[in-house]
This record gives C-alpha cells, structure tokens and sequence, in this order.
C-alpha cells in the first residue's frame, strides 16, 4: 500500500512555555522572510516592466523626431 500523502511534513511535538515562545518566533521569522522573497521578486518583475515601458516611450519619442525632420514645413 502506498502513502496518499508522501511529501507531507511531520507535525513537530507540543512545547510549552519558552520553548514555545521560541518555536513561535522562529516560524514568525521563517514566514516574514518568505514574504519578503516574494515580495522582492515582484519587485523585480515590476522594475523590468517599467524600464521596458520606458525604452519603448524613448523609441516612439526617437521616431517622432526623425519623421518631423523629414517632413517638409
């Protein structure tokens, strides 16, 4: 017979007192500092896009310029 769930985590025994207060604090930190992954591949993610939106105003900016050269007035 296989396990239905094999990749599920094992549930850590009761602490009590400090202990518990240290184990709180330490799956607090844990999740703050995956928070804070995601939250700085967003932010990546976000900066590409703008530079993106940027370089293309630039281009259309460049065109422009180049086509009112170029036509007569």
């Amino acid at each position: 017979m296989t396990d239905r769930f094999p990749n599920q985590a094992v549930k850590p025994e009761r602490m009590a007192g400090a202990a518990h207060l240290f184990a709180a604090a330490g799956y607090s930190a844990a999740g703050v500092r995956r928070l804070w992954q995601g939250f700085a591949r967003e932010a990546k993610e976000l900066g590409s896009l703008a530079t993106m939106c940027l370089l293309f105003a630039n281009g259309v900016f460049i065109l422009a310029v180049v086509a009112s050269s170029f036509s007569p007035g």
